[in-house]
């Protein structure tokens, strides 16, 4: 693969152009700075805020700030005068923001509807410094004149009460503080050249950093589970180990007396740390590898960093008064298409681990090491578009000229089915609910349908000449499309029932549409990106000057990806309408269509290049593609990234059962040395025996167990930067049937190891029919930062009717646990969602409940559930339940959706079936 780049032309809040930053070229991150509204508030340190806002201390002008992802600023006055708020974390279960108030000696706590308290400390001039949420509800903070760690209820009767710790070592100068794995917190002592650590009881332990007068400051758990810290002094940035010898690892900064400062993890799971003198924004590997950012504003003075909800870095620049916003920008990859001039068109992710794209003469396939094969189209001159992978296996496009709806199998035979209306120039295809294709028809005028086997039906639509374009599939179960000559947003159900919903804005022309993580559908045209509910409400979101949207894509950082017609750009919009916007390495490649690749990766078409772009997420987390389905058979592609690159990683598995058992599952292990695949046997252990191994990429051999067989041909493992591919072509056996979890887990030459996630849920087929059966989540799999709502639907059949059903559960857990799980039931025949309390007891206590469809929320420690949204539906057999949700700060991690039913009698039950995966980070 040639041309590889990584940076970003611009990046602007839509519709602001007063916060469009400065062109940082040539760095692997974009950078924008916000003025905050007050002068000289001097900007102090940051939190993500309950609804994801970024929060900070004005220690100046006495205030607390906010900056939403959107960037709108509101603050709060402190109530004491001149109190100097310093410190800020958001509580661990009140969803209240506390902060340090240096010059009045008190603890500050901001509700969510603006109110603020104020605790006094015992200690006299404690100078209460930086803050931080503890494994025990309780807040804890460093007194940096007092010596002493201080901590503070959170809730209850006792809300407000601090107690204090004295430090061992007299004047250390305690700084930062932070959470570790451990259960304790860790500090840092300026003063006293040490790291501490103290328990919840006030057990202190203290070790001394290798380099002198070093003045450790900031600290953060990393994804290795040690500690990491700056030496603001010392200009290095430093790692202590968690376990019983705590051993301490110095990395020097390269830019000489930086005073390096505030730390945060960040989202390509390096850790990431500003350097007050030095001006920049650093980033060390958890190898030690340091590379630097040049922050825009001069002499800024940037102090405190965190990650935000839409995957940036937000930072406080004390000296220029400003909230800085970092976004990591994609490496981004060009491969020509071997035909010249083929101009490629439509792309997707194929149901074989492969890219797929439509090109002038041939249908391409390209696998994810770049290789690309081409193949022709019976029909000459037909301009082939729309392509999407089918319910069938199979891929299925349109031929514009040709007038036809064609089918390609992953071996590349392609047949074709004439559509009924003549010359109606098809488009745009996409899967409906009801397992049909449908398709847009710009010259005819209508929604068709074709079925997997070739029948074809057409609706006419309601504006006359009105263009149809782009086509997704609702989260309602319905199509919506967009009409680029009617200027309307079109929503068809599977019945042909046809609604249109104009565009607010005169002539747009809509082009594409995706339906989003937040419920809605999301659109481009000529000026902006569109948002639209399932119930026709608009909003747009005005383009950079000389952008012109083409096709749209939801990624797998949960953001919106896409095409820019006017010139060689990526867009980037989050669904709190921010937006980037990324250069290709051809300027002049028109990119056109867009798609969410096997691998993470944005794949996309470059028209007059001639070539396929791969836009690569700078993602930190294991993954599986599909995250979901239900088929006997099918090629799965696992994602590993290390970013220290794939020599670091020594063995990755993959474990499919239940539950995390090895023993009666398929699992496998991968080793990179050998690249040999080894299938472990039923009793599960992982040292051995083994079922058979194979070596990767070439063996036409099969190895298997009583679960699975994992067949040679179609699997493969492949290198692309610091991600590690793993395709594998597995086929379940019977006798394995029931919805299982995907488990994955990768361990580094050092033989670290995150432990396992939970990536993904499938259901294999084989089980006998029964009466009710409940059908999984949709989303099936997601990623999302705590504080953020996110809709949730489930579907259950009772082949007798729903009406017979009596209780339908959803527990949210690591495990099947209902201990501090988000945990919910619903009754039918009441229509009453119940919320189950931290204890976990399904007869209650509960922590609420509510009639629905109605208004409200109900929460325990580990989510809510917002009465807005959440509805549940009868229709026949099927009941449908949604569920508006917002999973809390402290409940992170990968858990799995478990979802149960039983009728009215307890006559009949589901038991717990995995049904979906989310990452709540």
């Amino acid at each position: 693969m040639a041309n590889i780049q990584s940076i970003s032309r611009r990046i602007c809040l839509a519709g602001i152009a007063l916060f469009c930053s400065t062109v940082l070229w040539g760095q692997s991150i974009s950078i924008t700075e916000f003025s905050v509204t007050t002068a000289g508030s001097k900007p102090a340190n940051i939190a993500v805020a309950p609804n994801g806002d970024i929060a900070f201390t004005e220690s100046n002008s006495n205030k607390i700030g906010r900056i939403s992802t959107a960037g709108k600023f509101t603050e709060a006055p402190v109530l004491t005068q001149n109190s100097q708020p310093y410190g800020i974390a958001l509580g661990p279960y009140d969803e209240a923001l506390w902060f340090t108030e240096s010059n009045a000696n008190k603890i500050g706590r901001l509700l969510p509807d603006g109110t603020i308290n104020e605790y006094p400390i015992p200690t006299a001039n404690s100078g209460p410094y930086l803050i931080t949420g503890g494994p025990d509800g309780a807040l804890y903070f460093t007194e940096l004149t007092a010596n002493q760690i201080g901590r503070i209820v959170a809730s209850g009767s006792n809300i407000g009460k601090v107690t204090e710790f004295p430090i061992p070592t007299a004047n250390s100068q305690p700084s930062g503080i932070a959470m570790g794995p451990d259960g304790a917190l860790w500090f840092t002592e300026a003063a006293a050249n040490k790291i501490g650590r103290v328990t919840t009881t006030g057990t202190f332990a203290e070790v001394a950093t290798p380099t002198a007068n070093s003045q450790p400051t900031g600290i953060t758990l990393g994804p290795d589970g040690e500690m990491w810290f700056t030496e603001f002094s010392g200009n290095k940035v430093g790692k202590i180990t968690t376990g019983l010898f705590k051993l301490i690892t110095e990395f020097p900064v390269p830019t000489s007396v930086s005073q390096p400062n505030g730390i945060t993890l960040g989202p390509d799971g390096a850790l990431w740390f500003l350097e007050s003198n030095g001006n920049k924004l650093g980033r060390v590997t958890p190898l030690g590898t340091v590379t630097e950012s040049a922050i825009p504003s001069g002499a800024s003075q940037p102090a405190a960093i965190i990650l935000g909800p839409d995957g940036a870095l937000w930072y406080a620049d004390q000296n220029s008064n400003k909230i800085g916003r970092a976004k990591p920008a994609p490496t981004i990859t060009e491969i020509p298409v071997p035909t010249a001039a083929s101009k490629p068109d439509s792309i997707t992710a194929g149901p074989d681990g492969n890219v797929w794209f439509t090109e002038l003469a041939n249908v391409g396939r390209i696998n994810l090491a770049g290789k690309i094969t081409e193949f022709p189209i019976p029909t000459a001159n037909s301009l082939p578009a729309g392509i999407v992978s089918g319910p069938d296996g199979n891929l299925w496009f349109a031929e514009s000229a040709g007038n036809n709806i064609a089918q390609v199998s992953p071996a590349g035979a392609v047949t074709e089915f004439p559509v009924t209306t003549a010359n109606s120039y098809p488009g745009s295809l996409a899967v409906g609910a009801d397992g049909a294709l449908w398709f847009t028809e710009a010259n005819g005028n209508n929604i068709g349908r074709i079925t997997t086997v070739g029948a074809v039906t057409e609706f006419p639509l309601l504006t006359a000449k009105s263009l149809p374009g782009g086509i997704a599939a609702g989260p309602d179960g319905a199509l919506w499309f967009v009409e680029i000559n009617g200027n309307n947003i079109g929503r068809i159900t599977t019945a042909g029932h046809v609604t249109e919903f104009p565009l607010p804005t005169g002539y747009t022309a809509p082009f594409g549409i995706a339906s989003a993580p937040d419920g809605a559908l999301w659109f481009t045209n000529s000026h902006a990106i569109g948002r639209i509910t399932t119930s026709g409400t608009v909003t747009e979101y005005p383009l950079p000057n000389g952008i012109k949207a083409i096709y749209i894509v939801v990624g797998q950082d949960g953001a919106l990806w896409f095409t820019d017609g006017n010139s060689g750009t990526l867009g980037r919009i989050t669904t709190a309408g921010l937006i980037d916007d990324f250069l290709t390495p051809t300027s002049t490649s028109q990119p056109f269509g867009i798609a969410s690749g096997p691998d993470g990766a944005i794949w996309f078409t470059e028209e007059t290049a001639g070539q396929i772009g791969r836009a690569a997420l700078p993602l930190f987390r294991k993954s599986v593609v599909p995250a979901s389905g239900a088929t006997a058979t099918q090629t799965f592609v696992m994602r590993f990234y290390d970013p220290d690159g794939t020599s670091d990683l020594n063995v990755l598995d993959v474990l499919i059962n239940n539950f995390l058992n090895g023993q009666g599952a398929c699992y496998l292990a991968y080793q990179l040395s050998s690249n040999t695949l080894f299938l472990v046997d039923d009793r599960g252990d992982a040292g051995g025996p083994f079922a058979g191994g194979m070596v990767l990429n070439g063996s036409s051999g099969q190895i298997q167990n009583s679960q699975c067989q994992v067949n040679g041909s179609g699997s493969s493992a492949t290198v692309s930067g610091n991600v590690l591919l793993l395709t594998l072509n597995i086929t379940f056996q019977p006798s394995f049937s029931g919805n299982k979890i995907v488990h994955l887990a990768q361990v580094n030459q050092a033989q670290y190891t995150a432990g396992w996630g939970r990536q993904g849920v499938w259901q294999v087929p084989g089980a006998a029919a029964a009466q009710i059966t409940f059908q999984g989540a949709s989303p099936a799999r997601g990623v999302s930062t705590g504080g953020i709502t996110q809709p949730i639907t489930l579907n259950v059949t009772d082949t007798l009717s729903t009406t017979n059903l009596g209780i339908v559960n959803l527990l949210i857990n690591d495990f099947i646990d209902g201990r501090n799980a988000c945990y919910v039931a619903y009754s039918v025949g009441s229509n009453t969602l119940y919320l189950v309390d931290d204890s976990g007891d399904a007869g209650g206590p509960f922590a609420g409940s509510m009639i629905l469809n109605g208004s409200g929320l109900i929460e325990n420690a580990q989510c809510q559930v917002i009465g807005a949204g959440t509805s549940a539906t009868q229709n026949g057999n099927l009941l449908t339940l949604t569920l508006n949700l917002l999973f809390k700060e402290g409940f992170v991690g990968n858990h799995v959706f478990y979802g149960a039913a039983r009728d009215t009698a307890s006559a009949n039950n589901t038991d717990w079936q995995a049904s979906g995966t989310w990452s709540v980070q």
